[in-house]
């Protein structure tokens, strides 16, 4: 089992803040959960239509 040290920690919550501030600020909303909702709403709309293909399935490829 892997224990982070408190620097690893200290990484990880800024790859997430990271993350989070991105996905607000693509969606202009300020509560995370929503921002998520709507912009995996998006980029499931996006993905449907054809104009973007999810790297992870062009990587299975």
């Amino acid at each position: 089992m892997k224990i982070f040290t408190p620097a690893e920690l200290e990484g990880i919550g800024r790859m997430i803040h990271f993350v989070d501030s991105s996905v607000s600020e693509k969606t202009g909303l300020t509560d995370i959960n929503d921002s998520y909702y709507a912009y995996i709403d998006r980029v499931s709309a996006d993905i449907e239509k054809g104009p973007i293909t999810p790297l992870l399935y062009r990587i299975a490829i």
